[in-house]
């Protein structure tokens, strides 16, 4: 094969890493030229593009399903698997050109947004992106939407980051608007995720279910840590609007349990990161079965001691700002820490736009680092935009 045509083997689920590193090295060994986006990806490429563009010109696309992970608990059969796939890529390499994978199998990631909340990119450090379904409901799947550190390995015990978008009655919402937090914090180290959750139904709208789906995304993400490369008691919640107060629910509220969750597993992030949550609620919510909710999912209502430590940011002409500031109140009245930041004559949704995109960021590392979450200090310069309410 020419150095533009390598054997392309990108396709693997992440707990699957370490064997299908050992796969790509004893391939190398044969004497086929293999892209892998290990060693392949440097700073600054942007990995979706790069990986496409080699599938579609490699000799060979050498996806691998989970079987691969079984392998790699037992040397024997690693060896053995190595030999299997070193001869069938070897032999199609020296006799055909193989298509690239089809579309199905090369679009298992997020995309990021072309405009607007999302698009904007505060590094350019190679991350790695995986989707996975947490959950099936009769309206379809249910994904996490993974971004991994570009060291990253399964045995890896790194703190995450879960991201909720925010969410509108009428419209709904899209896990792509966290797109730039969650790349961000990846490229600083986390294993993190947007979570895509219920939509608005055409028999009525389902507040109390986006909260079992947030409650269950965290189940899932805490009962599958070990094949993420997580560290299962360093899970942060984060969230803007309607996702703010999912975050925030995940540490106070009880309740709201899907049927098939596993409730032995604690759905209580370690930290909260919140931009203009919902934390009020108004009053005249509906859930689709015409019940009041307010008093059963307002965080304002539900703040309690020993709450994980929060930070959180509004923007002063935001009308939701009344209950965010008294809501701090109330967790600082009970010992908890809470970080309040604001952004003077900014509307709902200001950090999803620049400079306010970044500065938010910013303060969000340096939270995180006080906590030993992250290594300081932020890889990204921010000016003093926000304003610290103590």
């Amino acid at each position: 094969m020419s150095a533009e045509n390598k054997a392309v083997f990108r396709s693997y689920a992440s707990q699957d890493a370490e064997a299908a590193k050992r796969i790509c090295d004893a391939l190398r060994a044969a004497g086929v030229e293999v892209w892998f986006d290990q060693s392949e990806l440097v700073g600054g490429d942007v990995w979706d593009q790069k990986g496409r563009q080699q599938t579609k010109e490699g000799e060979l696309f050498v996806p691998t399903g989970k079987i691969t992970n079984s392998f790699s608990m037992n040397p024997r059969f690693s060896s053995i698997a190595c030999s299997i796939i070193c001869f069938t890529v070897t032999s199609f390499a020296a006799e055909s050109k193989v298509s690239p994978a089809s579309e199905a199998e090369t679009t298992t990631r997020l995309e990021r947004p072309t405009s607007g909340s999302g698009s904007v990119r505060l590094t350019t450090v190679a991350v790695r992106q995986e989707s996975q379904t947490y959950k099936v409901l009769p309206q379809g799947e249910l994904k996490l939407h993974f971004f991994y550190p570009a060291d990253w390995r399964p045995s890896d015990r790194r703190p995450a980051m879960l991201f909720f978008h925010g969410y509108s009655s009428k419209t709904g919402g899209s896990a792509g608007v966290l797109f730039t937090q969650a790349e961000y914090f990846a490229a600083r180290g986390l294993v993190t995720a947007t979570v895509s959750y219920r939509q608005p139904l055409a028999t009525g709208w389902e507040p109390d279910g986006t909260v079992e789906d947030a409650k269950s995304a965290m189940r899932w993400t805490r009962s599958h840590a070990r094949e993420l490369g997580v560290d299962a008691d360093k899970i942060i919640a984060a969230g803007g609007s309607w996702g703010g107060m999912l975050a925030a629910n995940l540490a106070l509220i009880s309740g709201f349990d899907a049927s098939g969750d596993d409730l032995s597993i604690s759905c209580e992030p370690c930290a909260l990161v919140l931009f203009n949550p919902a934390v009020g609620v108004a009053p005249e919510r509906k859930n689709a079965k015409g019940e009041l909710i307010v008093e059963k999912m307002a965080p304002l209502l539900l703040v309690k001691k020993n709450a994980p430590p929060a930070i959180v940011f509004y923007g002063t002409g935001d009308t939701l700002i009344n209950d965010g500031a008294e809501f701090v109140s109330k967790l600082r009245a009970l010992g908890n820490r809470c970080d309040y930041f604001t952004a003077a004559e900014q509307g709902h949704g200001f950090f999803n736009k620049e400079p306010w995109t970044t500065a938010t960021a910013f303060e969000v590392d340096r939270f995180l680092t006080s906590l030993g979450y992250l290594p300081g200090p932020p890889a990204l310069n921010s000016e003093p935009l926000l304003t610290a309410v103590k």
